[in-house]
């Protein structure tokens, strides 16, 4: 698909001539349509849910080509991302919002699911620099609205790519160099309007790094194009992406006196390499037939794969004594219907169904026979979901009642070459949830908002946790995966919040408190490829208060943050029915109370902006147990950036970790003596003082 979207980026600016003076009259009926893409999947600053909304101003003011998830942490609350490379442009990134991973999180581009839907992850790493082709990032914590794809359990985020409605054609080039090695080209271009009818957008970016940890390079490029057709009741919007990344692999966790003799070292053998990408095109059709009602229809396909050069264990020994490769690929096939009801001013209406399915095949194979690999399997995902949302207004208040049904049904087949007799039938799994959500507003001024909301929200075990933290399906795990080991996890959530907004201040606060049955969590444990082993925890409760904020006491000068303080809780746990009562009281893995940024930001002059920013988390266990030799330590880091325009040039530099602090990102308890027994913790490390500037040139 690469070479049809190179084709169509460079016709951008080809046709970019034929532009004709545009009759806004005329379409701006159409840009609204343009619009019902992303309404249909988002909740507006009426709707009283937990949400924060990034603007493009604010995207493209901080952007400086990192994975999107660290633009999340830092213009949202209770989220810190990190990456197993140490830095936040290369490797592969992670996000934990209110504690939680991002397989718990759902990601939609436009509405678009780009989860993994069988391990229910995103990889950043396979699209790089997708962010220049955001226009808007709307975060929603807690369980939200009904959104398309993966549960919204933690919360939900949306990408709206950019918007084609722009009055003449435009374009611009950034150029970047930084810290370890770090270069990235990224170009893009806008035809505007073209006979009235069409418009294109196209951008293509290049990354290359030496990562900051021991032999995490990246090699990366992607292209994003995206082509609209804007008739009187009709808009049509092609929106297609294909990328890829060569990395050097960090994932295994170090221990602390590894890293205390040399800060940056990686176990991992610097031939352990991965080459993925991944590819996504979607048609997207919106349809006015009054002015009451209107559909949004989507087709899409997604798919990711690549190869992962490791050790191999043939024989299922757990002897890697052979250099092989474990290739793996993904095909997401997908289709969904929205429908948009509003008779009047009092009612909206949104219901929608989507329906995909979602295909896998792993394999592995030594290095002396790669073209007949010793493991073949595959796995089928598939799920119908509808949802209804009504919203009524009614004076000062908004009403909004929400509910969603999803029936999945998910398939693993083993190998049959490797599976032992007895064990080659299919293992089936099924679940059927209903979701119900509910939420009330109420405007107590042209200031103040006020809203409450309450979500059940039910979700099922990732495939590799019916593995048991394996990647794949064999005669080790074949009857761990046919059983019933996982209960699918169930959590009630209830958010209190208020809106503050005036001309020189603007806050955001609320309680939130989340009370879990069966939660699906880590216990402190390391499977494959440093993946987390979990099981499920009886109940469980996680609450807090987040607030963001700006104020601007004079015209030049702008103060911004945001803040958490959350506290999780045990409740009930068991392992084999057994209870496990000393483990009641404790705090959930990985989830720091204190998680914060602040900044200060200036324009001295016109054409200068500074800005200086602290960011932080406090500590948190390592393991359920919470012992105090397992934990992952507090930090506290100050960044400052420099930003210079100049006619139709701007610089910016970005200077991160100011005080060459020595952090840790992510941790684990580890076995260094290779016992089978843990005896220290080991960790995920941060890049100490570096910067990245960019220069971007508009035309």
């Amino acid at each position: 698909m690469k070479y049809y979207l190179v084709a169509i980026a460079m016709l951008c600016s080809t046709v970019a001539s034929a532009q004709i003076a545009p009759d806004l009259d005329s379409i701006s009926l159409s840009y609204e349509l343009e619009e019902l893409i992303i309404q249909s999947v988002r909740g507006d600053e009426y709707v009283g849910i937990t949400e924060t909304t990034v603007n493009k101003k604010e995207i493209e003011e901080e952007y400086n080509g990192e994975h999107p998830i660290f633009m999340i942490n830092k213009l949202t609350p209770s989220v810190y991302s990190y990456s197993e490379s140490g830095a936040n442009m290369t490797g592969t990134g992670q996000m934990r919002l209110r504690g939680m991973a991002q397989e718990r999180i759902n990601f939609t581009l436009n509405g678009v699911p780009i989860n993994d839907m069988l391990d229910q992850g995103v990889f950043f790493n396979n699209f790089t620099d997708i962010t220049n082709s955001i226009s808007s990032i709307q975060v929603q914590r807690g369980t939200g609205l009904s959104t398309n794809g993966t549960a919204s359990y933690a919360g939900s985020v949306n990408f709206e790519s950019v918007s084609l409605d722009v009055d003449q054609p435009k374009g611009q080039v950034q150029i970047g160099a930084g810290s370890f090695g770090t270069y990235r080209l990224n170009g893009n271009m806008y035809t505007g309007l073209l006979n009235n009818k069409f418009a294109l957008y196209g951008s293509f970016s290049r990354l290359y790094s030496d990562g900051y940890r021991d032999h995490t390079s990246t090699n990366a490029y992607s292209f994003f194009f995206s082509a609209g057709y804007y008739g009187k009741k009709d808009f049509v919007k092609l929106t297609a992406f294909d990328a890829n990344a060569k990395n050097g692999i960090g994932y295994a966790f170090e221990s602390k006196t590894s890293l205390d003799q040399h800060f940056t070292t990686n176990s991992l053998d610097e031939n352990t390499k991965d080459d993925f990408g991944q590819q996504m095109l979607s048609l997207q059709h919106t349809h006015k037939f009054s002015d009451e009602f209107k559909s949004v229809g989507t087709l899409y396909y997604n798919y990711s794969g690549g190869d992962y050069f490791d050790w191999v264990d043939p024989a299922g020994t757990f002897a890697y004594d052979q250099w092989g490769n474990y290739p793996l690929q993904n095909r997401h096939y997908g289709a969904m219907l929205n429908l948009l009801y509003s008779p009047n001013e009092t009612w909206f209406v949104n219901t929608g169904a989507h329906y995909y399915i979602f295909n896998r095949g792993n394999q592995e194979a030594v290095s002396t026979n790669l073209a007949n690999p010793y493991h073949n399997e595959t796995s089928q995902k598939k799920e119908f979901s509808w949802f209804a949302k009504a919203d009524l207004s009614l004076s000062k208040f908004t009403f909004t009642a929400d509910l969603q049904i999803r029936k999945i049904l998910m398939t693993l087949r083993p190998d049959l070459a490797t599976a032992d007799p007895g064990e080659t039938a299919d293992i089936d799994k099924d679940w059927f949830f209903v979701n119900p959500k509910a939420s009330i507003s109420y405007a107590a001024s042209k200031q103040l908002a006020l809203y409450a909301s309450v979500g059940w929200v039910s979700r099922e075990p990732t495939r590799i946790d019916i593995l048991g933290g394996a990647f794949k399906l064999d005669r080790n795990n074949y009857d761990y995966a046919a059983g019933d080991n996982f209960k699918e996890e169930k959590v009630h959530d209830i958010e209190f919040g208020a809106k503050y907004r005036q001309e020189k201040f603007v806050i955001n606060g609320n309680l939130f408190y989340m009370k879990f049955n069966d939660e699906i969590a880590p216990v402190g444990e390391v499977g494959e490829f440093g993946v987390m082993i979990r099981q499920n925890i009886d109940e469980s409760i996680r609450y807090g208060v987040e607030t963001d904020f700006k104020y601007q006491p004079i015209k030049k000068l702008s103060v911004l943050g945001s803040f958490t303080y959350m506290k999780s809780e045990i409740k009930a746990i068991s392992s084999n029915g057994v209870s496990s009562d000393r483990l009641t009281g404790n705090e959930a893995v990985l989830t720091p109370n204190v998680i914060y940024n602040l900044g200060i930001e200036a324009t001295p002059t016109q054409a200068m902006q500074l800005g200086l920013s602290a960011n932080g988390i406090s500590k948190s266990y390592l393991g359920i147990d919470n012992s105090e030799d397992y934990l992952l330590p507090d930090f506290a880091l100050l960044n400052a950036r420099i930003g210079y325009t100049w006619k139709n040039l701007n610089l910016n530099i970005e200077i991160n970790n100011l005080l060459d602090e020595e952090y840790y990102t992510n941790g684990a308890p580890v076995d260094t003596d290779y016992d089978g027994t843990a005896d220290g913790p080991g960790y995920y490390i941060g890049a100490k003082r570096n910067f990245m500037a960019t220069l971007t040139i508009h035309f």
